[in-house]
């Protein structure tokens, strides 16, 4: 059974219990498609690259963007490892500056437009997720963060555990 849950400016797409194996032979805890964004300056585009042809789309800006675009599985998960991929894309990807910031609440990490491999392709990043020792079910939850510096694309969040 699949459920729709609007979800920040996200959706989670699809919530499978028990969980589904990816192509990987990892298995999928859920899956979070951009759908819509509330910050101004913001919006849900037409994306060929993107896996489901929509992606929010973050505009080039001289200014550090503080709102986080909050994004919450809606479900609990058994203790484990799990990861957490940001999948994002740059029109830029000379700047030795960080262009996003991702995290799990917990761990951040930086991602630089020269973290991408090529401009306007999309990237995953990883963030490792582990539930707290002796917790036997922990949430899920994440934030996407754009600084400032060339435009963003973010079009999927998978976590696998």
């Amino acid at each position: 059974m699949t459920k729709r849950i609007v979800i920040g400016c996200f959706a989670l797409a699809a919530l499978s219990i028990p969980c589904h194996a990816a192509a990987t032979g990892e298995t999928v805890v859920a899956v979070l498609e951009a759908t819509w964004s509330q910050d101004p300056g913001t919006s849900c585009i037409d994306d060929p690259d993107a896996l489901d042809g929509k992606a929010l789309y973050l505009p080039a800006s001289d200014q550090v963007y503080y709102r986080w675009y909050s994004l919450t599985a809606g479900t609990s998960v058994l203790a484990g490892d799990y990861a957490i991929r940001f999948r994002l894309k740059v029109d830029d990807n000379g700047p030795h500056k960080p262009v996003f910031q991702a995290d799990d609440y917990r761990t951040t990490i930086d991602v630089k437009g020269s973290d991408f491999k090529a401009a306007r392709t999309y990237q995953e990043f990883t963030i490792p997720f582990s539930t707290p020792p002796g917790q036997w079910k922990a949430p899920i939850s994440c934030r996407l963060r754009h600084l400032a510096g060339p435009a963003g694309w973010a079009d999927r969040i998978t976590i696998v555990c």
